[in-house]
């Protein structure tokens, strides 16, 4: 038995028993069956009564309770919609107790969850609004009283941190341009013209308003100090370098330079007028010197023209390195030609100093073919004539990797430029080639004159008989005794005798009337001395003895 029914049994019995003792004291009282009835009806009636009000009071809890449970499902399904939540069901075997307790949890975790949501927006609403002021851009983040997704909360939180990030980003900005920009005022000696130039100089970034106008204002701000510094730079600059050249030019003292250039650096307005005053003075100074600077600038001028291989045309085209006049003017005009030749090569140095070194390898190579034809070149001793063939080769195969590379140079230099580099009125690919064309030439002509050396050579030893070195003899003769050929042996003086008439003869035979046959041969009949009575039978090609030919010459 449960308990329900325990309580049911008991109420039952409870009723019983007092049923029971009522009626026996109404009994001892002497009440009449009659009257025991009518009490007995008053406690049924007062029973019912009670037992309806309590089902009445109960039933009214249950209303309310339902009603309950009612209003928490509405507003468990508007929290739901309000927060982008799936609304579930509860389970249907709840009591209705159970129910209002699963429904009063759940809305009170939307509801918390709700306020969290509207309380979020409400920061980052706020939070937005003292960003969009500083940077002066509308604000996009609206309170409108209804709770914002998850989703939403997101781009809003993203939002805010965009303009903190860009806000920062300004910030940086802005003190960096300003720290520019106070140091350019202090370098240029100059200060705020305007209100705004005076709010970024005297204002923290906090008190300045970081929109796009300003910040566009504080680049041109400073865009604007930055071509007031570099105007006054290229002046201060141009006004040194003049100063410079004219301190070269008057020989001025090198502690002197050193102070006036320690005392007035930097580009402010007082250094500008200090440089001013400076360059009038050594113009001045210049001018009573004026014949002096001349001749020196036109040997710069002579200098950079060898440096840049000026052509001959281009160097009499200037007139006033040919001037005699000395004049300001003419000075001026040589100066100024002289920069423009020392700007193009400082710029172009690599390409100058390649030509320069191949004009070098040039000279060298000529020079060592030079030597290689010399005729004394046998008398060197220590392997020089080894040294300069090796040398020789590596020139050969250097040359046309030094010609590619100045070739392709020059080629890039008139491409960026659209002039032409000229040398002796020739491109460089021009001139090489002439170059070698005359190089070929020479040698070409210089194996024409061997050749005909070696014929004219050739044609003398046929007439003459060819010369040849004999061993010195160890004992010094008589310079009488040379002559004299009776001192001579009786052999060697019949040879001599008849050697030096029969060549007689034939000399003067052939420069008379020379025999066709063997002038045609280019061969000239000589005698065989060692064989005097033997008939003479010319050869091929036949020489007489040498020590024979070496007297009679």
């Amino acid at each position: 038995m449960d308990a329900a029914a325990e309580i049911e049994v008991k109420i039952q019995n409870t009723v019983r028993t007092t049923l029971q003792c009522l009626d026996d004291i109404w009994l001892k009282i002497g009440i009449g069956t009659d009257s025991r009835i009518d009490r007995l009806t008053a406690v049924d009636q007062h029973v019912s009564v009670l037992l309806d009000n309590m089902l009445i009071e109960e039933k009214a809890n249950l209303a309310r309770l339902q009603d309950t449970i009612k209003e928490l499902r509405m507003e468990l399904k508007k929290l739901c919609v309000d927060l982008d939540r799936q609304f579930s069901q509860p389970e249907s075997d709840l009591s209705l107790l159970q129910l209002k307790e699963v429904l009063s949890k759940r809305v009170t975790e939307l509801s918390v969850e709700k306020k969290d949501r509207m309380g979020k927006l409400q920061e980052l609403h706020d939070d937005e609004l003292v960003l969009c002021k500083k940077l002066k851009v509308p604000a996009k983040i609206v309170v409108i009283g209804s709770v914002p997704t998850l989703k939403q909360l997101e781009d809003f939180q993203q939002q805010v941190r965009n303009l903190e990030s860009e806000l920062s980003s300004r910030v940086k900005i802005f003190e960096k341009i300003k720290h520019d920009c106070l140091k350019l005022l202090k370098e240029l000696d100059l200060e705020p013209e305007s209100e705004f130039e005076r709010d970024v100089i005297c204002n923290e970034a906090d008190a300045f308003v970081l929109s796009d106008v300003h910040m566009k204002d504080l680049k041109k701000y400073y865009d604007k100090l930055s071509m007031l510094k570099l105007q006054a730079k290229q002046t201060t600059d141009s006004l040194r370098e003049e100063i410079s050249t004219l301190w070269d030019q008057l020989c001025i003292a090198e502690m002197h330079r050193e102070e006036f250039l320690r005392t007035n650096s930097g580009c402010n307005p007082q250094t500008c007028n200090a440089l001013k005053d400076e360059l009038r003075r050594c113009r001045q100074l210049r001018m009573e010197s004026l014949s002096r600077l001349t001749e020196e600038a036109k040997e710069e001028l002579k200098k950079f023209w060898e440096l840049c291989y000026i052509s001959r045309d281009q160097m009499e085209a200037f007139r006033p390195y040919y001037d005699d006049d000395v004049s300001e003017e003419n000075l001026h005009l040589i100066d100024i030609e002289v920069c423009r030749l020392r700007g193009l090569y400082e710029r172009k140095k690599n390409m100058f100093d390649k030509l320069k070194h191949r004009q070098q390898l040039w000279l060298r190579f000529l020079e060592l073919e030079q030597s290689s034809v010399d005729p004394n070149r046998f008398n060197n001793r220590g392997g020089q004539l080894l040294k300069e063939a090796n040398e020789r080769s590596k020139l050969k195969k250097e040359l046309p990797k030094v010609e590619k590379e100045i070739t392709e140079e020059i080629k890039e230099w008139e491409l960026a430029t659209g002039s032409s580099f000229l040398i002796e009125n020739m491109c460089i690919e021009d001139y090489i080639k002439k170059q070698w064309k005359d190089y070929k030439s020479d040698k070409e002509n210089e194996k024409m004159i061997r050749q005909a050396q070696k014929v004219r050579q050739t044609e003398k030893e046929t007439l003459y008989g060819s010369k040849t070195t004999i061993t010195p003899l160890k004992r010094k003769l008589n310079p009488s005794a040379a002559n004299n050929i009776s001192v001579a042996p009786p052999k060697l003086r019949r040879i001599l005798l008849e050697s030096r008439q029969q060549m007689s003869a034939t000399l003067s035979k052939g420069l008379s009337t020379p025999n066709k046959k063997d002038t045609a041969c280019g061969q000239l009949k000589i005698p065989n001395t060692s064989t005097p009575n033997r008939p003479h039978t010319p050869s091929r090609r036949q020489t007489p003895s040498k020590p024979v030919f070496h007297l009679l010459l």
